[in-house]
């Protein structure tokens, strides 16, 4: 059928003819169009692209300008297309079951559709226009609009003809789960144009799993909208780590520097306020800042070839740990990793670098050979391992050296101790993760052997107290002034200590100081929260034949000098010194604060 009509427009007589065909094959396209048609680029392109399919309701217009000069007729075909396939290019896979609206005239070329599918993918909208296919700039512009999984969108991409660039995105993220979203491709007409593919998109995922550093870290029910434009992929979204929602962008229009990574994520954890920026900056290496109200720090991760992690932390600073239980961490959320750290402090207090291997082992993490670097101590000085199980933390140490003086001195303690060796085992457990340790949940025990040092009364701890403890004894014996006695120091020949933890009490299991001068025992308890003492010191001098001994047991005075001389002229000394070797005992009771503790010499000398 057929129809003719002439009408005006914007001052001008047109003259228009109309005819229809019910139905025709893609391929008999060109034998049912007029030849000025069918010679257009539109027509050549759609005679080489669709390769199968069927065009009913097709309608072809031919409009004539009647006023003035003659213009060429402009023809127009439309029809409907049904089951059609499309093949565009060879490299991109073929689109197929397209259901569309087809338009194209002598420079113009447009199909529209509401059904398709590529390569597996669904789509419920395609369009696909161009005009001026002639001009050296002409472009053919693709708009699609999508709904599949995510995996899938990534294995199209990745093996789609698309810029190494874009395909790298993909190589740093995985996604599985459901998405959509639209996409507009615009492809240069002319080759020798120099223009190149274009890509855009903005597609959205819904309760997404996403995994980075090949699957290391994962996060659940990722819902964000990614959107690529200008050579830069981005997202906006939020998702799981550890049941913990944190709000994660890729490539986040703000950032700490003018940084131009062209991968940078930002994890932003929204119950803590804490912020982490991620860029990528070699293949296998990323650095990042991590901030928060009580947490600051630079942190490095690096690859090797055999995928083992290695994180340095640089400046790390912790003012406290109050807000690390809202993210409910557990080991199983994290690889196996070396960690060192360097320029550390925690609550202002300096932390020596170390290094140290954290080993994954299911629900497990272990601690395993941690060394502190700088400080002159051998893997055989100190000894740290420990394990870190669901809601349970073990901890044990071993240290040994020839002095303990340079030992505390490596660590930055400054305590007036000269000299020792010694070996100290620590054994520490506590019902809590590692950050949660307290001195009231702790329990556990310490033992030390220590030799041949010195240590004086200058602050008020244990090993002080037990010095002055020693120079009243001796001050009372030798009658001479305890600051006399201080200038030379207690020196000692051999401790040996057990202590008992547990809620935040330390009771002594056994206490043993022998010296030249005297042997302390030591028995109680110490409270190391309130920081006070509970505490017995059993002091035994060692009695030497000289008259200040004599003088002292007989209550001083000539009586004292008899004594003694009866003793010297009549039996040599053997009757006191027999008597009195090692057998005369003085007690001490030690309570109060550590600050200021209370040393209170019980009445009388016992004599065993």
């Amino acid at each position: 059928s057929a129809q003719l009509k002439i009408f005006t427009q914007q001052d001008k007589v047109y003259l228009e003819f109309e005819s229809y065909i019910d139905q025709i094959e893609v391929s008999k396209i060109n034998q049912n169009i007029p030849d000025i048609l069918a010679n257009t680029e539109g027509a050549r392109w759609i005679n080489n692209v669709l390769t199968e399919g069927i065009l009913t309701d097709i309608k072809l217009t031919t409009r004539f300008n009647m006023s003035g000069d003659l213009d060429s007729p402009n023809t127009k075909f439309s029809a409907n297309l049904m089951g059609a396939k499309i093949s565009v290019n060879s490299d991109w896979p073929d689109i197929d079951e397209l259901d569309a609206k087809v338009t194209f005239s002598n420079d113009y070329l447009k199909i529209v559709g509401n059904k398709a599918s590529i390569d597996g993918i669904d789509l419920s909208y395609l369009s696909i226009t161009t005009r001026d296919f002639n001009q050296p700039n002409a472009v053919m512009s693709l708009n699609g609009r999508f709904n599949s999984q995510s995996k899938k969108i990534a294995e199209f991409i990745t093996q789609s003809p698309v810029s190494v660039k874009i395909k790298s995105y993909f190589d740093e993220f995985e996604l599985d789960g459901k998405l959509w979203g639209n996409v507009n491709l615009v492809v240069p007409l002319q080759k020798i144009s120099g223009q190149k593919t274009k890509i855009a998109f903005d597609m959205f995922v819904s309760e997404n799993s996403l995994t980075l550093l090949t699957g290391k870290l994962k996060v659940d029910e990722f819902s964000s909208q990614l959107s690529f434009s200008d050579g830069l992929i981005r997202t906006k979204g939020k998702g799981l780590i550890g049941g913990e929602i944190f709000q994660i962008s890729l490539n986040p229009k703000e950032w700490l520097n003018d940084q131009k990574n062209n991968f940078r994520v930002k994890l932003s954890h929204l119950d803590s306020k804490t912020n982490f920026y991620v860029t990528k900056n070699l293949t296998n290496q990323w650095d990042g800042v991590l901030e928060s109200d009580s947490l600051q720090a630079n942190i490095s991760l690096t690859v090797d070839k055999n995928g083992n992690y290695s994180v340095q932390l640089q400046d790390l600073n912790i003012e406290s740990f109050e807000n690390i239980d809202i993210w409910k961490l557990t080991p199983n959320m994290f690889p196996s990793f070396h960690l060192s750290s360097k320029n550390a402090k925690f609550n202002g207090k300096t932390i020596p670098n170390l290094q140290v291997n954290l080993v994954n082992k299911e629900n497990v993490m272990q601690i395993k050979n941690l060394i502190f670097e700088n400080i002159g101590l051998s893997n055989e000085d100190l000894i740290f391992n420990g394990n870190w199980l669901n809601g349970k933390t073990l901890l044990r140490a071993k240290a040994s050296n020839d002095n303990l003086s340079n030992f505390l001195t490596k660590f930055g303690v400054d305590e007036p101790v000269v000299g020792g060796s010694f070996n100290v085992d620590l054994r520490l457990y506590c019902d809590c993760e590692p950050w949660q340790i307290t001195t009231k949940k702790v329990s556990g025990f310490m033992k030390a052997d220590v030799e041949k040092g010195v240590f004086t009364n200058q602050d008020p701890n244990l090993f002080k107290l037990l010095s002055y403890i020693n120079l009243e004894s001796i001050a009372n014996r030798l009658r001479l002034t305890r600051g006399e006695l201080r200038e030379q120091g207690y020196v000692y020949d051999q401790i040996n200590a057990k202590l008992l933890f547990s809620n935040g009490v330390a009771k002594v299991d056994y206490f043993l100081v022998e010296s030249d001068e005297s042997d302390i025992e030591l028995t109680g308890s110490v409270d190391l929260i309130k920081r006070d003492y509970n505490l017995a010191a059993n002091v035994q001098p060692s009695i030497a034949d000289t008259i200040p001994l004599a003088t002292y047991l007989a209550g001083g005075g000539l009586a004292g000098l008899g004594i003694w001389a009866a003793d010297k002229m009549l039996f040599g000394g053997e009757v006191i010194g027999g008597l009195l070797d090692n057998v005369v005992e003085i007690t001490f009771m030690i309570s109060g604060p550590w600050s200021e503790p209370i040393i209170k010499k019980l009445d009388g000398v016992k004599v065993l």
